[in-house]
Parts: C-alpha cells; sequence; structure tokens
C-alpha cells in the first residue's frame, strides 16, 4: 500500500469516527436532563463476553456520561489534528504505513478506554500503552530505554488490577 493510500484510509477513517462523536455529543446533551438537573448516564451497549458463573462474568459495553462524552470529542479531534499533521510531516519516512497503524491503535485503545463500563473493560484498553510504546519505539528503534519503559508501565497495569 503506497503512503498517500495508506494515510487516506486512516485520515478518513479517524474523520469519520470524529463526525459521529460529535453526532453522539449532539444528541446526549440536547437530550433532556433528570429531575435533578443533571444528564443521564447511559448505557446504549452492554452483554456478557466471559461468563464464568451466574455470578462472575466480565461484561463489555458502552457507558456514556457528560465527561465521557466530552472526552469522546477531545480524543477525536485532537487525533484526527494529529493524523493531518503527520500525513504531510511523516511525508517519505521508512514505515509510514506503520506508523499510521500505531496511530490509529493508539486512538481506538484511548476511545475504549473513555467508554468503558468496568475494570476490566478499562484493562483491555490499556493498549492505549501498547500503542504509545510502538509509536515512540518507531522513532527509538534500538534504544532499551522504551523495552524498560514498557516492562514499568505493564507492572503498573497489573497494579491496578489489585
Amino acid at each position: 500500500m503506497s503512503h498517500r493510500t495508506a494515510g487516506t484510509i486512516g485520515t478518513l477513517v479517524l474523520g469519520a469516527v470524529a463526525v459521529l462523536s460529535y453526532v453522539t455529543a449532539f444528541q446526549y446533551f440536547s437530550a433532556p436532563r433528570l429531575e435533578d438537573g443533571t444528564f443521564a448516564t447511559l448505557i446504549p451497549y452492554n452483554f456478557t463476553w466471559l461468563p464464568f458463573t451466574e455470578t462472575l462474568h466480565f461484561d463489555l459495553g458502552i457507558l456514556l456520561d457528560p465527561i465521557s462524552v466530552m472526552m469522546l470529542i477531545v480524543i477525536s479531534t485532537v487525533s484526527l489534528m494529529v493524523h493531518i499533521y503527520s500525513f504531510g510531516y511523516m511525508k517519505g519516512e521508512v514505515g509510514f504505513q506503520r506508523y499510521y497503524a500505531f496511530l490509529s491503535l493508539f486512538t481506538m485503545s484511548m476511545l475504549g478506554l473513555v467508554v468503558a463500563t468496568n475494570i476490566f473493560q478499562m484493562y483491555l484498553f490499556l493498549g492505549a500503552g501498547r500503542g504509545k510504546f510502538l509509536l515512540i519505539n518507531r522513532i527509538l528503534l534500538h534504544k532499551t530505554g522504551c523495552n524498560l519503559c514498557f516492562q514499568r508501565k505493564h507492572l503498573l497495569s497489573l497494579a491496578l488490577l489489585t
């Protein structure tokens, strides 16, 4: 795939995500408020992903509250600007297509963190750290500091579960 095609696909898909984020925010904030004047917390999608017993199961879903909706706007807008800027800035660089794949992985992970319904789902989307590591590792290819940083990040992620 050519540089131009990879950058165009990544930017257009993220543009669609940004538009959907703005539509979601408009619909959410234009909906009627609760009796106490606050916005409702919505879970438009939720399903059991790993059922172990009747009382122990892992769910995956989407949670929308005022903070998560605003963060959808912030993340998708900033990431779209980074995609557009990178299209020109990274022109001619080796690994351009891989860079866009890692950038999209990072964006997806951040959006997943924002709409997570539980701590298990947040841990799944902590792949944002993996995407960040891959982006940094692309720049500093043979540095041992990146591997050390990646290992420490995962130890801290495990501490989050406890």
